[in-house]
């Protein structure tokens, strides 16, 4: 990255971005645990199911929003087609509207970054790991022409306490399968957040799900690193606001704030797009069910 100007007028960000060819090999992320989490995550594994299970039972269970799960913010130039794929954060569970789930927040974020048009779609299923999104989704999936595929999983595979093994070979399996539906676009996979700042989960519960989970990071980052798909890092800054009623899921506040982190990071990556001009919410483009949609104001 040779250039980087971002200018914050009103309450939207604008960018000029100067960035060189192509886009930069993922960093390793760097292990919240040091260097045991692979050891202790095994050992605690009779600790995690106690807990885990009156955790769950207490937990409650989150219906998806109405609403439209695709459509298209206009702006100026090349479109950028933005594909969401992933388990109940690309659902939309802890939101009340679909406007306010993660994908439209992300493709908000991406128009208000560049001034290009963002078409967008989100394939997300509730509980889903992997192995089902690879067998299921992906396959029913139109083909649409999606310029960037955005994988939002793993966290139910870290939650279900999957093997490292198991993990690589699904995480392989559905990059493969994503490839092959979708040839020419560019993957992107979402390192899994941090458990510990999760409202609902108790100690020592929490810290045991994420030994788990920063091990299954790793082991993602050297899967994406073979296959040629663009690890993004986690967000930092999460906050128990961020959460829904049952503080596990992300709620509106905190759908917005992780866009807002990924959208950056996707500008950051590859977009030099020229010096962004105004867009109103009024100049969107009609959804594919043909329909006008309000969207709030950020």
């Amino acid at each position: 990255m040779k250039g980087w100007d971002a200018m914050r007028r009103g309450r939207n960000y604008q960018y000029r971005i100067v960035s060189e060819a192509g886009l930069r090999p993922s960093a390793e992320p760097r292990g919240r645990h040091g260097r045991l989490p692979r050891l202790l995550s095994d050992l605690t594994f009779p600790l995690y199911v106690v807990q885990g299970m009156w955790t769950r039972l207490r937990t409650p269970r989150l219906s998806p929003p109405p609403g439209r799960t695709g459509g298209r913010f206009a702006g100026h130039g090349a479109e950028i087609s933005l594909l969401v794929i992933g388990d109940s954060t690309v659902h939309g569970i802890g939101t009340e509207r679909q406007d306010d789930t993660l994908t439209p927040s992300i493709a908000r974020r991406l128009r208000d970054m560049t001034a290009r048009p963002v078409r967008w779609r989100a394939n997300g299923f509730n509980g889903s790991v992997m192995r089902e999104i690879t067998d299921y989704v992906v396959p029913n999936i139109p083909h649409g022409g999606w310029s960037h595929v955005l994988l939002s999983v793993g966290h139910n595979d870290a939650k279900n306490f999957h093997s490292r093994r198991r993990f690589e070979r699904d995480l392989t399996r559905l990059i493969f399968a994503v490839k092959a539906r979708f040839p020419d676009a560019r993957i992107y996979w979402g390192s899994l957040l941090d458990f510990r700042k999760m409202p609902n989960l108790p100690e020592p519960l929490a810290t045991i799900m994420d030994l788990r989970a920063d091990t299954l990071s790793r082991i993602g980052w050297k899967v994406c690193r073979e296959q040629g798909v663009t690890v993004l890092p986690a967000i930092d800054l999460v906050l128990p606001d961020h959460f829904s009623c049952d503080g596990f899921h992300a709620g509106p506040v905190g759908y917005n704030v992780w866009a807002r982190h990924i959208a950056e990071c996707l500008a950051r990556s590859e977009f030099a797009p020229p010096r962004p001009q105004p867009v109103r919410d009024e100049e969107m483009a009609t959804d594919d069910a043909g329909e006008r949609p309000a969207v709030p104001s950020l």
